[in-house]
């Protein structure tokens, strides 16, 4: 990673802990926090655990097809998952909250949506957004190759520094 790309990577890290009235002292003192483990059927019906990606960088979206904001999120996140395709660290995860399977799998073949892609047919009263502390959509989350949450709220494919930010963590043991 050349001198120009970390200054990148560390300003998007700076804004982010300015974002969420973080200080570099308090992050010394906060104890990481496990990903909580979730189990959910991807468009074919098969079950997918979080687990089952444990050893790679996770960039988790939650999302709806009624949310508008969500479905804005989607080309940047597509283009983000096509460039770093080769990065075989790094892992997008979307969890819709659907509670209509068939409308969510309409919307990932009308979107052309890419990476694993599963559903909480639970909705808004999901386990797994409680288990997230997720109150409103879209939500990404970065969670690390050891399976602990790097970035509770985390910036959006489109904004400047993820990219640099999802390669930095895949890198680190």
């Amino acid at each position: 990673m050349n001198l120009i790309t970390m200054k990148r990577v560390y300003k998007f890290a700076l804004l982010i802990l300015i974002y969420n009235g973080i200080s570099w002292s308090s992050i010394a003192q906060e104890p990481k926090r496990l990903a909580p483990n979730f189990r959910l059927q991807n468009q074919e019906g098969k079950y997918v655990s979080l687990t089952d990606y444990k050893g790679k960088v996770i960039y988790l979206d939650f999302w709806a097809t009624w949310c508008k904001p969500c479905l804005e999120e989607v080309p940047g996140s597509i283009k983000l998952n096509k460039k770093l395709s080769s990065d075989t660290n790094i892992v997008f995860m979307a969890v819709s909250i659907d509670s209509e399977t068939e409308r969510w799998k309409q919307m990932l073949e009308k979107k052309k949506m890419i990476g694993v892609q599963l559903i909480s047919i639970a909705g808004k009263e999901s386990d797994v957004l409680l288990n997230y502390q997720v109150a409103t959509i879209p939500r990404f989350i970065v969670i690390d190759k050891n399976g602990y949450i790097v970035l509770n709220n985390a910036q959006g494919p489109r904004e400047d520094g993820m990219e640099e930010f999802l390669i930095m963590i895949s890198k680190q043991d």
